[in-house]
């Protein structure tokens, strides 16, 4: 046990090929599965299966997702250059780990979510002249504004600079110009959405409630005397963090030379009332690409998903369409 808690990575052989789907494949690597070769409580997972697939699960808190993906695509490469074998591998047969009887019970014999939750996943055209414009990222989170509700706050994974070890924050995505550009009363026009992609930028950059205010002024603000002023500052400071957003975006563009890679992803999800979604947009050679987005759904998101689901794919399409007749 010491061992395998001590260890970097852990490398999980399964006999059983990778699930079909995108949603079931992304929930067998995570761990939602019965089998027993697994740990979760790890840095870094790897996962390998029999039909010779394979997964890659990343701790979050030694390095943020930026990191893991960048493992994935080179864990990719060195897959695909690697020369195929000319007879069956021969390996030596693996020794049963054994653990010691735990304290209160015995231990589980089936995987649980200490938080339950429900993966949903969509693949939709990429245009190439979203790209080529650079309006991807934005795009995507405009239609799931769209598709959540303009009132809901939703927070973005962004790089933090001067951070070494791949670390993001969260910025909170949604601005004035990005709802009322989704409002019915407005005309979806080029303008108004450019409007909305400027304000989304300067939000980025001026890193408007960084992470340093949740981490330092919120601690503070709870030493004060409580008031109802307070507690409303306080909401304010969690929420512009993104400390407490229902909603959270990640997402990557793969270049044309990883296309044959890194197929999906699946973001980590710790609320019992969120909605975690991962997004991986993937240029194509010709006119169009393609975007695999997996929607983690918790709690009362759980009964929402599948209409969040449908309504992106429709905003989608929308925003599409203004962004390419500019």
């Amino acid at each position: 046990m010491t061992r395998l808690g001590s260890s970097l990575i852990t490398l999980s052989l399964e006999s059983y090929a990778l699930p079909c789907g995108v949603a079931p494949a992304l929930e067998d690597i995570r761990g939602n599965t019965d089998s027993p070769n697994r740990f979760a409580d790890q840095t870094c997972g790897l996962v390998v299966y029999a039909d010779g697939r394979a997964g890659v699960t990343v701790d979050h808190t030694v390095a943020d997702c930026a990191a893991g993906f960048e493992l994935s695509k080179w864990l990719s490469q060195l897959a695909a250059a690697a020369p195929t074998p000319t007879a069956p591998a021969q390996y030596k047969t693996p020794t049963m780990l054994r653990f010691p009887r735990l304290r209160g019970g015995p231990a589980p014999t089936k995987y649980q979510d200490s938080v339950p939750r429900l993966v949903n996943t969509l693949t939709f055209p990429l245009p190439r002249g979203v790209v080529e414009k650079g309006l991807t990222d934005f795009l995507i989170s405009l239609a799931l504004q769209a598709a959540v509700g303009e009132g809901v706050a939703i927070t973005q994974s962004v790089f933090q600079r001067g951070v070494v070890n791949a670390r993001t924050e969260l910025v909170m995505m949604v601005t004035s110009e990005s709802t009322e550009f989704l409002a019915d009363k407005t005309p979806k026009t080029p303008e108004t959405l450019a409007s909305a992609w400027e304000a989304r930028k300067l939000r980025i950059k001026a890193r408007t409630f960084p992470f340093y205010l949740s981490t330092f002024l919120a601690p503070a603000l709870s030493c004060l005397p409580e008031s109802p002023a307070m507690e409303t500052v306080q909401k304010v400071v969690e929420l512009a963090s993104g400390d407490k957003a229902e909603v959270q975006l990640t997402g990557f563009t793969v270049d044309y030379h990883h296309l044959d890679g890194v197929e999906a992803g699946l973001s980590n999800i710790y609320l019992p009332h969120q909605l975690a979604v991962f997004y991986l947009a993937k240029p194509g050679q010709g006119g169009y690409g393609e975007v695999e987005i997996a929607f983690s759904a918790t709690g009362g998101w759980k009964e929402k998903v599948e209409n969040v689901v449908d309504g992106f794919s429709r905003a989608w399409e929308e925003v599409v369409n203004v962004a390419l007749s500019g």
